[in-house]
């Protein structure tokens, strides 16, 4: 990878684990307001999560870019976010838009049709998963149909914004990464 394009990922990268961590407060202070019991799994699970998380966050100030490590956060992200939502309770909890964590992570990563087919595959899980957990409770996939139609508008605009920032920053790094060049080809013919 180039020294540009690594500047442009840890740039991008660390835009992106921190708007997650802003998701992964929400998603806490949820289900710690709930007055409902909250469930056995739903503090662990947010613990591993927020561990997970912070790990990401390290790793990727360390070694940012790298496609292999933005599939594996897709696939625990699903992992984990489905975790959460039926461990807090499925349609009837108050994570339903949890689909909006790997939404997120593909929207500064790829372009926005990537970032609208991740957050409609978690959808399409979680009304899947739901229906073979209960398959007599219908109006989970109500809820999930009516969740989709707030997410899949939030993830296309969050996507073109990510992809207008994208180039923003991309041509920050650009400007920069020529002037640290002729600074260099300054100090050689001065050295």
């Amino acid at each position: 990878m180039s020294e540009l394009s690594a500047r442009v990922a840890q740039r991008a990268g660390w835009l992106t684990f921190n708007l997650r961590w802003l998701l992964l407060v929400a998603a806490a202070v949820l289900v710690l307001s709930d007055p409902a019991p909250t469930s056995m799994l739903a503090i662990p699970l947010l613990v591993i999560t927020s561990i997970y998380n912070f790990g990401l966050t390290l790793y990727e100030f360390a070694d940012p870019g790298r496609p292999w490590l933005i599939w594996l956060t897709l696939a625990l992200d699903f992992i984990l976010g489905l975790a959460l939502y039926f461990g807090t309770g499925g349609a009837d909890g108050r994570l339903i838009w949890l689909g909006l964590l790997p939404g997120l992570t593909a929207t500064l990563r790829f372009e926005w049709p990537v970032s609208l087919a991740v957050t409609a595959a978690f959808l399409m899980l979680q009304g899947a998963l739901g229906w073979l957990i209960s398959p007599d409770d219908l109006q989970q996939l109500a809820a999930i149909a009516g969740a989709a139609a707030l997410m899949l508008p939030i993830t296309l605009g969050t996507a073109v914004a990510g992809a207008r920032l994208r180039a923003h920053i991309e041509a920050n790094v650009r400007q920069q990464y020529q002037v640290d060049n002729a600074r260099s080809q300054v100090l050689r013919q001065h050295a």
